[in-house]
């Protein structure tokens, strides 16, 4: 299972509430921009890594300019 967001040109931190997941325990691998990433100086800067969580879990994801998140689940 995968969920993504995106952004327009303006920054920002989006809250991801996986309330949909059925009960249980998963792991996410979370792709999100990095802490310098910029569309026009700095395109290309991730921050990539790994999360357990549950159908409680919320989950802050920073959006750079232009920028977005995507997140792969898969129960553990």
């Amino acid at each position: 299972m995968v969920c993504w967001g995106i952004t327009d040109e303006n920054a920002r931190i989006l809250t991801i509430s996986f309330d949909f997941l059925p009960a249980g325990n998963y792991e996410a691998t979370i792709y999100e921009d990095g802490k310098d990433a910029d569309y026009i100086t700095n395109p290309q800067r991730y921050h990539i890594y790994k999360k357990k969580l549950n159908s409680k879990t919320r989950l802050e994801a920073k959006l750079a300019r232009s920028g977005g998140v995507a997140v792969s689940i898969r129960k553990i």
